[in-house]
This record gives structure tokens, C-alpha cells and sequence, in this order.
């Protein structure tokens, strides 16, 4: 029972340690630009990597990390989880004009006879709600529904 007591104190810290570590790098990268050395950026990769290959090998993967590709497990990787950060998919018959909306909206990737397309939301306080506003009016013939968060 101890043990277990121990256990559970244990990783409790630890998660709290790493979403520490994410907040304490988000206030770095906002307040002040520098370059980080390769060698630290690419071992924190690593690591992080590694556990979420032994988490999928185990099928003990988060259930929202059960529904991410390798690449998007790839990018939650380097940057953590990101439950601020939502995606939404839509497809069309005809090619959508996407200049104006080219920080959200994704594509287009040509799957049978369909434009297939993403919005990208990263809710943050830089949010240009107004122009968010404008893509959902633009896009709503297109139906975009929400398919995940990263």
C-alpha cells in the first residue's frame, strides 16, 4: 500500500514537473527569442518520443493521443500537449481560395474527387477572433466540423 502511495506521489510530480517545464518555456519563448541549442532540443524530443512509442507499443496511449497520427504524435511531442489547439475538416467539389485565411485553413490535399481541407485553431489571446469569425462564415457551406484536438 505504501508503495503504491509512493507510486502514484511519484508521477503526480512528474506530470506536474513537465506541464512546469511546458509553461515555464511558453513564457520563455513569449517573452524573449533566442535560440535554443540543437543537442537539448533534439534529447527532450527523444525522450518524449520514446515514451509515446512504448505507451503505443503497450496500447496505454492517452485516448486523445489514440486518434493522432505518427506525425501529429510527432509534433505533440516537441511541443507537448496542446488542448488549446483545435482542428477542423471540411472538403468541397471545387477548389477553395485560401490566401486570406492561410494561417488557418490548410490545404488543399486532393483525396478521390474532393479538396480536402483544415482550420487551425490555436486558441490564444492572439487569436484574431474576428478574422476567425470571418473564415467559419466563408467555410460554412463547406460544413467544417471539428475532428481533433492537438
Amino acid at each position: 500500500k505504501e508503495n503504491l502511495k509512493k507510486n502514484i506521489t511519484s508521477q503526480y510530480q512528474n506530470g506536474i514537473k513537465q506541464i512546469e517545464k511546458k509553461q515555464l518555456m511558453d513564457v520563455l519563448d513569449s517573452e524573449h527569442k533566442f535560440d535554443l541549442p540543437k543537442g537539448i532540443l533534439d534529447e527532450e524530443f527523444q525522450s518524449i518520443w520514446h515514451k509515446l512509442e512504448h505507451a503505443k507499443k503497450d496500447n496505454t496511449l492517452d485516448q486523445d493521443d489514440k486518434n493522432l497520427s505518427d506525425n501529429e504524435l510527432k509534433e505533440r511531442g516537441k511541443f507537448g500537449p496542446n488542448i488549446d489547439t483545435k482542428i477542423f475538416s471540411l472538403s468541397s467539389d471545387n477548389e477553395i481560395d485560401t490566401k486570406e485565411y492561410k494561417e488557418y485553413l490548410l490545404g488543399p490535399r486532393k483525396e478521390m474527387d474532393r479538396f480536402e481541407y483544415e482550420i487551425r485553431l490555436i486558441l490564444s489571446k492572439n487569436l484574431n477572433y474576428n478574422k476567425i469569425m470571418d473564415l467559419f462564415s466563408y467555410t460554412y457551406l463547406y460544413n467544417p466540423t471539428k475532428s481533433r484536438n492537438i
